[in-house]
């Protein structure tokens, strides 16, 4: 009934490739059509204003620096919902590579889990909603230490915290779990521009 209200069952017809992902950057999901010898179509979707979401990033360690095949788990109001990253779509098109959790009018999110390939989980409780959550593979090797551009505190997340931290080393001689991630910009130097990266990334 919703396609036929918004004018769309006609439009699918012939239509041999599809995709989705928030591509006006306004927390709901979009849609992008390609048919039959004719223009592609976007389709942009305004309920993210009305509703929470979120969307998780993954950074895997070693070779699978994409998070592939990992499961992100996700609990907010009572309600659990499961997403896996995947490297693949429907006919010529490949999914972004980020998952994305419509939560409604849930406030906060109770926990985000995540079983990576190779069987490590991360967790994460009391989740702010509305956001993009980037969570870094904790490394299983003993001795070798995989970083984050940008992670400056080294807590598998780029937030606020990054920056605060990373400002901190520069003007108050606090120090870093890992030099290498104080680098966000990757230009060879740590200073304020990695901080002023770091916000707007």
């Amino acid at each position: 009934e919703m396609a036929q209200t918004l004018g769309l069952t006609s439009t699918f017809l012939n239509s041999f490739c599809a995709t989705s992902g928030d591509i006006d950057g306004d927390g709901d999901v979009d849609l992008i059509v390609q048919r039959s010898n004719a223009l592609i179509s976007i389709y942009i979707n305004h309920e993210g204003e009305a509703r929470h979401w979120l969307k998780v990033r993954l950074i895997g360690a070693r070779a699978n620096t994409l998070g592939l095949g990992a499961t992100v788990e996700l609990e907010a109001n009572g309600v659990w919902q499961t997403r896996q990253m995947l490297g693949s779509g429907s006919f010529k098109d490949a999914p972004p590579y980020e998952l994305h959790f419509g939560l409604g009018g849930a406030l906060a999110i109770a926990t985000v889990r995540v079983i990576w390939p190779g069987g490590t989980v991360s967790e994460l409780s009391d989740v702010a909603v509305d956001q993009t959550l980037v969570i870094a593979e904790p490394s299983s090797q003993p001795g070798v230490v995989y970083f984050v551009r940008g992670d400056v505190n080294a807590d598998g997340l780029l937030n606020i915290a990054d920056p605060i931290t990373l400002l901190a080393v520069l003007f108050l001689a606090g120090a870093a779990p890992c030099d290498a991630a104080l680098d966000a910009n990757s230009d060879a130097a740590v200073n304020l521009g990695d901080a002023v990266y770091s916000l707007s990334a």
